[in-house]
Formats: C-alpha cells, sequence, structure tokens
C-alpha cells in the first residue's frame, strides 16, 4: 500500500506534484522554471564552495532552491554513475526508516528532457520506493553535464562511509574528465587535481593512481574491491595490455598466482618489450625456480617494522618492497 504525502511532514516549502508536473510538461514551462525557481548556475571559481553547501544541505541544513513533491516515476537515475547501489538488505533498512520518518533530506535533481535525472539521493529514490512511497521531495538544480557530473561525484564521494577501489577510480575519473572540459585553471593555481584534491584529501599522485585502475580489465578490478590483490600491484598491472592482464588474472584466479608488489613491477616492465609478453606473464607469476637451500635468511618480526611500512604492504610483500627500496638505494 502506497504512503501518504504526510510522510513527508509536508509544510509550505513543498510544492505539490501537479504544479511541478504541469511546469515540466511543456518547454516554455520548463524554461520559466529554470528562470525563476531554480538556483543560479555554478560558474568555475565557485564550484568548491558549492559542493561543500550542497553536501550540508543534505545533511540538513537548508539551501537555496526551492522542494518540490514529485512522482516517484518522474525521476530517472543519472546513466553509468561509478557508485554502486545499496546491497537490498541495506536498502530495506533504509526503506524502514523513511516508512518512520519519511525522506529527510531531498533528493538532487537537474532537469532532463520530460524527466527529473538524479545527482544526488539514487538509494533514498530506490528506498522511497521500496517502501511504497508514490512520491519524494526533491531539490532541481540547473546544472549541464559537467557540473551534473560534479555534483553526482563530489556528494558521493563525501557522503558515503565506505568506497570500493573502482567506486573512487571510475569517481576520479569523471570529475577529472569534467573539470578538464570546463578548462579548470584560475589565477591562484586551481586545476582539476586541486578540486579533487580539496573535495577528498587523497594526494595528487594518490588520485592519478586511482584513475589508472579505470584501465584495468574488469575481472581484475573485482579482485581488488575483494581485497584478493592489493592496489600497488594492480596499478603496475594496468599498464599491460588487455590481453597480458587477462593471462594476469588466469594466473591469479585459475593458477592460485600470488600477484606480490615485486611482480606487478616486473610486468609493468614488461610493457616496453617487443614481444612474447604473454608468454611471459605465466613466467612471472609463477616461477619453476627452487630457493637454493644453502641461502642465508635473516628474520625480521614483522610487528617491529610495521609501523614504518606504507598502508598497502602486507606481510607477505614486506621481503619484495624492502628489496626494492635497497635497489633503489
Amino acid at each position: 500500500m502506497k504512503k501518504s504525502k504526510k510522510a513527508f511532514a509536508m509544510n509550505e516549502d513543498y510544492i505539490a506534484e501537479e504544479q511541478i508536473n504541469s511546469i515540466l510538461s511543456t518547454e516554455d514551462g520548463a524554461a520559466q522554471l529554470r528562470n525563476e525557481e531554480l538556483p543560479d548556475k555554478a560558474t568555475a571559481s565557485d564550484l568548491s564552495a558549492q559542493m561543500d553547501q550542497v553536501v550540508r544541505g543534505l545533511s540538513g541544513v537548508q539551501i537555496g532552491g526551492q522542494v518540490y513533491l514529485v512522482d516517484v516515476r518522474q525521476l530517472e537515475p543519472y546513466p553509468e554513475q561509478p557508485f554502486r547501489q545499496y546491497p537490498l538488505e541495506k536498502l530495506q533498512e533504509l526503506a524502514e526508516d523513511i516508512t518512520r520518518v519519511g525522506v529527510l533530506s531531498p533528493i538532487l535533481t537537474r532537469q532532463h528532457k520530460n524527466k527529473l535525472q538524479i545527482l544526488a539521493g539514487h538509494n533514498r529514490w530506490s528506498a522511497a520506493k521500496l517502501a511504497g512511497l508514490s512520491q519524494v521531495p526533491v531539490m532541481i538544480l540547473e546544472a549541464d553535464d559537467n557540473q551534473a557530473a560534479l555534483i553526482l561525484t563530489s556528494t558521493n564521494l563525501r557522503q558515503r562511509e565506505k568506497l570500493l577501489p573502482s567506486e573512487k577510480a571510475f569517481a576520479y575519473k569523471m570529475q577529472m574528465e569534467a573539470l578538464k572540459r570546463q578548462g579548470q585553471r584560475t589565477e591562484d593555481g586551481y586545476n582539476a587535481s586541486s578540486f579533487i584534491t580539496q573535495q577528498t584529501g587523497d594526494s595528487r599522485m594518490q588520485i592519478h593512481r586511482y584513475i589508472r585502475l579505470t584501465e584495468l580489465e574488469p575481472g581484475l578490478l573485482e579482485l581488488l574491491d575483494k581485497g584478493k590483490i592489493s592496489m600497488t600491484p594492480a596499478v603496475s598491472v594496468s599498464y599491460l595490455k588487455p590481453e597480458d592482464q587477462r593471462e594476469v588474472l588466469r594466473c591469479v584466479r585459475e593458477l592460485g598466482a600470488r600477484l606480490t608488489i615485486e611482480k606487478g613491477n616486473s610486468l609493468k616492465l614488461m610493457t616496453g618489450d617487443e614481444g612474447g609478453k604473454h608468454n611471459r606473464v605465466k613466467d612471472v607469476l609463477l616461477p619453476t625456480q627452487t630457493p637454493d637451500i644453502g641461502q642465508k635468511y635473516i628474520k625480521i618480526r614483522y610487528d617491529s617494522i610495521k609501523q614504518y611500512l606504507p598502508n598497502e604492504v602486507k606481510a607477505e610483500d614486506v621481503e619484495t618492497w624492502v628489496i626494492n627500496i635497497l635497489k633503489s638505494m
């Protein structure tokens, strides 16, 4: 059974569905809505500040712009967005909360043809439908394609508690491409990397490492998301051709090979070779040499050096990491 409009604690800030539908139904009406009701389009110089305002608004602080009450069928998801929908169990929990208190934060949208395209609030929209609501509160922003991509990625990157490496990778790539299309550079040195760094706290180097992950084959990216391989060797493998990456995936998934930092570096060096790389992938990941039984070993407790290691270096990769450091010296 569908819930009543009263689930939203209706007040004068919500405009009835009939009004928004009638406005959106004609091109002239939509233009009038953009001219009279929507917040001004963001410029390049104040976009970062607008993102702060939008994120605070989603947390309950009032931001400029009218809130409308709209039929859930009037909304559509943003195409090819990099963030995964909550699993069903979490969506059901959110739906239960919505049933009790309603949708407390309006869904951010923009007009797209005869629909309202969701920029922030995909999970709230899905949970509201799961809860049986027929209408949801929305704010309609005037945003071009580049601004829409920035609003989508910025709100999700800053609100979500946990993000998979693949989600951050494609979100950073989407932001970087949108900012470059805008020609983001000002007199004070503001540019695409600076914008993303301000929004997320990740360094420029880390941002570009994440973007490199978008060159990985989907199977390898899935292993990274599941924690089966670590980020550093995954970035190295991203430089290989697709067919060589698929051979890496086969060796790891079917033959039980371990993709360490050292092996990742060795594979990356193969990108400069002219031929025979595909056949060498297995040799790198599954070497046939046996260790010299007369070889001497030095034992160091992992706990005694853990504090000096980068976060991505796991216990089993310490030896290769130390060797690479020594080689660089």
